[in-house]
């Protein structure tokens, strides 16, 4: 999700992360690095091996059979099927546009009562960026109705103006998640933290398998808190923004159908066959949508500048051809 790769600091300190013990099962050091550096209290954190690892647990200690979890769709899909694996019954909110999505979520929760609530913020795979007013509308409705709002913030350093970590600090119903996997270009070491009230962080912890986050992740985590870490982070994805409305202008002028998001990467009009040929043929990987429901898409993250041409002539070829 960053091509501009971690921060030469995150892996050294990774690398030298000693792996003949068992790793803290509290993940006490990168907990508090993490919470010193958002002014929050460390009860307010858990650090887990990525969101789906916290997912489970979250959804375990919040749900039983039956229970209601609404989720404003399109969205990562471990949220749906984490929700069944708990016996729960999911209600999909669809996003229709900007305008109506905070008005529908809210028509959701008084219709359905539901235990949770999730959003991405920004939208996953849509890009939408959300503001703090309206989160903060929707988590005042949930803690009318004693539910609960996950916002998964997993791509908020990629906006223009990120809502910080976290959107809500402090909301008495709000857990948010954060990955450390995409803006710290990390996903093989598997890092995130859910971050809300201690109350809801204490049952999650209470539902997850001991040593879930290894002695790697946990060195990567505490370095990625360090003043270079944040630096780099704020200065690739301040050149990804940058770059992607050339790369959008570039596919369009190629003559292939792109949406522009409110972040560093497109949708664009790649059905799976084309995807699957664009990989055989120019090794080049991209995220096809069905499996959001959003057929005939497909995300592709801006690349780097040197890479730009080549990767726009391949996806031009490959959407060229006929079928």
């Amino acid at each position: 999700m960053n091509p501009y790769g971690p921060p030469p600091s995150v892996l050294e300190q990774a690398r030298a992360a000693d792996v003949t013990a068992y790793p803290d099962p509290t993940s006490h050091d990168a907990r508090a690095a993490a919470a010193a550096l958002w002014q929050r209290p460390i009860e307010e954190l858990a650090f887990g091996a990525g969101v789906s690892e916290l997912l489970p647990a979250l959804f375990n200690a919040q749900l039983v059979r039956d229970d209601t979890v609404v989720l404003a769709t399109p969205l990562y899909g471990e949220y749906a099927r984490m929700a069944q694996l708990v016996g729960a019954r999911v209600v999909s909110v669809a996003r229709r546009s900007n305008v109506l999505r905070t008005s529908r979520l809210l028509a959701a929760l008084r219709r359905f009562a539901p235990r949770v609530i999730v959003v991405a913020a920004p939208g996953n795979p849509r890009g939408d960026a959300w503001t703090t007013a309206e989160l903060l509308v929707l988590a005042d409705a949930a803690a009318e109705r004693r539910s609960l709002l996950v916002i998964d913030q997993s791509y908020d350093a990629f906006l223009d103006t990120p809502l910080g970590d976290p959107a809500l600090p402090g909301h008495p119903a709000v857990l948010h998640l954060r990955s450390l996997t995409k803006d710290f270009a990390i996903a093989g070491l598997r890092a995130a933290y859910a971050i809300g009230p201690a109350s809801y962080i204490r049952t999650l912890e209470a539902r997850r398998a001991p040593w879930a986050a290894s002695a790697i992740a946990q060195a990567a985590a505490i370095a990625t808190c360090a003043p270079d870490a944040q630096q780099h982070v704020a200065m690739t994805t301040r050149a990804l923004r940058r770059d992607v409305a050339g790369f959008a202008r570039d596919i369009r002028e190629a003559g292939i159908g792109v949406q522009e998001t409110d972040v560093h990467w497109v949708l664009c009009d790649i059905s799976m066959a084309q995807a699957e040929r664009l990989e055989r043929q120019s090794g080049i990987r991209v995220r096809t949508l069905e499996d959001h429901l959003l057929a005939g898409l497909a995300r592709i993250v801006v690349p780097m500048a040197h890479h730009r041409t080549t990767v726009v002539n391949a996806i031009a070829d490959v959407c060229r051809r006929p079928q």
